[in-house]
């Protein structure tokens, strides 16, 4: 990417408007473009992929053939390789790289040194079609009082859940329907383990971070765990490791853990649970996930799989947010740039092309009417299959494929929909104040996490005692005041 040299004026209305709070609306140096006699402006689109992308200069010219007939608007899709756009973040981030759009997680961090533009006004004017789809969730993407940022199209909510084999608890006649609380699952997963001997890891409870809570919880993480909203309490943040709902959460997967239901190397172990139901290794999963995970992962691992939901489905923000659309405060082209946002989230036509390519080059359509990839090319070899309907504004307008649920947005907005949404929803924690105790916290959650949680061989109540000490010494009481005079000044602006 050529880097931008960025002129003075821009700088100092840059730093304008961090004093003012926000991001830059770019109405310096920002040109007009879209009429007729005018220059069409080419909006510079960041977003990353983690498959094959190279025909992506072909997609490109066919995307520009629509967006500059509808809007005036050419793009450059950039591309990157999901690993190189994870190292690169904060160097994309900074406002010297020539970006315009580009997708991100909720990064607080850059949204307090001013990287992103307020969309406020811009969307008022050229985003019409964005508010028709999003509706009240617009509202997520604001951090104090500013809109930074847009949520993509995909689940909004969580339910806490078992995951299973369904082949092999009709096997061994389980009846999965009587399985309401985690406590639930002893007598199953006891006969699961007599019948399969050898399989290593009868629940799955582990996860790319080493603790559960962060992947299976009932109550509002508020993004971090450190300081949590329990739907029962809405007004009150609390420590989690402090809680009843904890406690009992970690005797019951001691106990399990002691009756080896759990894999006893879970701190280092690497297969995730699709792998290990796949080979036979693990029978089911505690996560919170949504109701269509164990249909979508059934043709991936061969499995026929299902679910029992053991709680309520709540929207949190921390779920909305999980990649959100972005206008840098740096661009010069942020009305273009809106005009696109606008597109990609009503127009399934060019969504289609970004996310599957050209049809009888990239993808042919069956008579059902999905896709699937043309005679002589798979996965592997496919110069365009970027697998990004998951990162795009509304993916749910792309084309189905093969083995995919049918109807897959219609359905998926349906459940948002019918979620119960959590009291601090919008609520956005600025952890700038209290950096080095949320550092510090991190850690020791991270250094006890295994051992409090799975490890059958210590004391609930020590192992307790012993992460609550650690969390006090670490500042967790000063992040916890932080976080509830902010949550305090959110609920009283509503």
């Amino acid at each position: 990417m050529k880097k931008r040299v960025l002129s003075i004026l821009l700088c100092v209305a840059m730093t304008s408007a961090l004093l003012a709070g926000c991001g830059g609306t770019g109405d310096g140096g920002r040109e007009k473009g879209g009429d007729s006699g005018k220059e069409v402006e080419t909006v510079n689109m960041t977003y990353f992929s983690f498959n094959n992308f190279d025909d992506t200069q072909m997609v490109e010219d066919a995307v520009n053939e629509i967006t500059e007939e509808k809007i005036g608007v050419r793009v450059k899709l950039n591309a990157m390789e999901g690993g190189q756009y994870m190292a690169q973040q904060t160097m994309l981030l900074s406002g010297s790289e020539d970006i315009d759009l580009i997708v991100t997680p909720l990064v607080t961090d850059a949204m307090n040194s001013g990287a992103f533009a307020d969309m406020s006004d811009l969307i008022e004017e050229y985003g019409q079609g964005i508010k028709e789809v999003l509706g009240d969730d617009i509202e997520a993407g604001r951090y104090h009082g500013c809109l930074y940022g847009l949520p993509n199209m995909h689940e909004y909510a969580n339910t806490p859940m078992i995951v299973y084999n369904a082949d092999v608890a009709a096997e061994l006649g389980i009846d999965m329907s009587s399985v309401k609380t985690l406590e639930d699952m002893d007598s199953i997963l006891a006969k699961v383990k007599e019948a399969y001997p050898n399989m290593s890891t009868p629940l799955y409870t582990s996860n790319s971070s080493g603790c559960l809570s962060a992947t299976y919880y009932q109550w509002d993480t508020l993004g971090d765990n450190l300081g949590v909203l329990m739907f029962d309490n809405p007004d009150e943040i609390v420590n989690l490791y402090e809680t009843d709902e904890y406690k009992d959460l970690v005797t019951t997967l001691h106990d399990f853990s002691n009756k080896g239901y759990l894999n006893v190397d879970a701190a280092v172990q690497s297969d995730n649970y699709w792998t290990l139901v796949e080979q036979n290794m693990s029978f089911a999963c505690l996560i919170n996930q949504h109701e269509l995970i164990a249909q979508e992962y059934t043709p991936t691992t061969g499995v026929n799989l299902d679910y029992v939901p053991l709680g309520d489905t709540y929207k949190t923000t921390s779920k909305v947010t999980t990649f959100l659309w972005r206008i840098m405060s740096t661009s010069q082209k942020q009305e273009a740039a809106m005009k696109l946002l606008n597109l990609l989230y009503t127009d399934a036509e060019v969504e289609d092309l970004i996310c599957n390519g050209i049809k009888d080059v990239h993808y042919t359509v069956g008579e059902d009417g999905k896709y699937t990839l043309p005679e002589g090319v798979d996965y592997a070899n496919s110069t365009y299959y970027p697998n990004i309907d998951w990162v795009m504004p509304n993916g749910w307008l792309a084309g189905e494929w093969e083995d995919s649920i049918d109807n897959y947005g219609e359905k998926m907005t349906e459940y948002n929909d019918s979620a119960m949404v959590s009291p601090a929803y919008g609520f956005i924690f600025d952890s700038t104040d209290v950096a080095n105790e949320v550092t510090a916290c991190s850690n020791v959650v991270q250094q006890y996490c295994i051992s409090v949680e799975e490890n059958g061989e210590v004391d609930v109540d020590t192992a307790l005692e012993e992460l609550n000490q650690a969390l006090k010494e670490a500042g967790i009481d000063t992040i916890i005041a932080e976080k509830q005079e902010q949550y305090d000044a959110f609920l009283e602006g509503k």
